[in-house]
Formats: structure tokens, C-alpha cells, sequence
């Protein structure tokens, strides 16, 4: 397992494991994501889940609990799989399980990338702003 960010890794896990620390180049950045099979995101309170969403643009499925915004861009079996029932980590590990042992099913969800054109550019977030300033006027 790979993982990256300000976190510490927690002794005694019996996974294989490469933590990078925090990672402050973007292009590195993208070449880790590009690495991944999948992105777990165990956040058990997200306001919207970037991370996520920079995975999904690298067209990595993504995996991770139904909190925050979570749930607002990954599509099951499109987007990523099973949003698991927040904390259930039960739930989340079958997820990163069906993900490892579905092929056809996965590279069908590798082109979540799709999702982050449609609807979470910039330019189409700012569009959705101005609709929303254009009907309070």
C-alpha cells in the first residue's frame, strides 16, 4: 500500500506499506495517483474530499465512506464503489476487495475521469456560481 499526506502511519499493521509523507509538488502528486489501483478515502468527516476528486481526474476509481461530499462524486460502479456506511471499515475493506478482483468492472470506473470534466472544473463550477448569483437577483 502507498500512502501520502501529514499523516503517520499507525506500528504494528502487518500490510505492506510506503508512506511518502506530505507531498507539495503537483506534478509528483500526479504521478502517484497515476500509480494507484484505487483511492481509499477513509475520511469520517469530509466537507468535500479534493483528494478524491484529484484521484477521479487521474481516472483512479475511488472508495470511501457516505460522508461530507463524498457521496457527491462517487458513483457506484462508475466513479468508484460502495460508498461504505461511515466507520464501517468492514464495508470500506470489501469495497478495496471487490475493486482488486472485478477487472471488467474496474476499467469500466477507470474513466471516472469524465465526471471531474462534467461537472468539477473550474469553469463549470464557476458557471453553476453564477446561475445560483443570477437567480437570487
Amino acid at each position: 500500500m502507498l500512502s501520502f499526506g501529514s499523516g503517520t502511519v499507525p506500528a504494528g499493521t502487518d500490510v505492506p506499506m510506503l508512506h511518502l509523507g506530505n507531498v507539495a509538488n503537483n506534478n509528483l502528486l500526479s504521478i502517484i495517483y497515476n500509480c494507484a489501483d484505487v483511492f481509499v478515502i477513509p475520511s469520517l468527516e469530509e466537507a468535500f474530499g479534493q483528494t478524491a476528486l484529484e484521484a477521479m481526474s487521474c481516472g483512479i476509481p475511488v472508495v470511501g465512506f457516505n460522508t461530507g461530499g463524498i457521496p457527491d462524486m462517487i458513483q457506484d460502479g462508475i466513479t468508484g464503489y460502495r460508498l461504505g456506511k461511515k466507520g464501517n471499515v468492514i464495508s470500506l475493506a470489501d469495497s478495496i476487495k471487490w475493486c482488486n478482483l472485478n477487472e471488467k468492472e474496474y476499467r469500466y470506473m477507470a474513466n471516472c475521469r469524465e465526471k471531474v470534466l462534467e461537472g468539477f472544473t473550474l469553469e463549470n463550477q464557476a458557471e453553476k456560481y453564477m446561475n445560483i448569483y443570477k437567480t437570487l437577483i
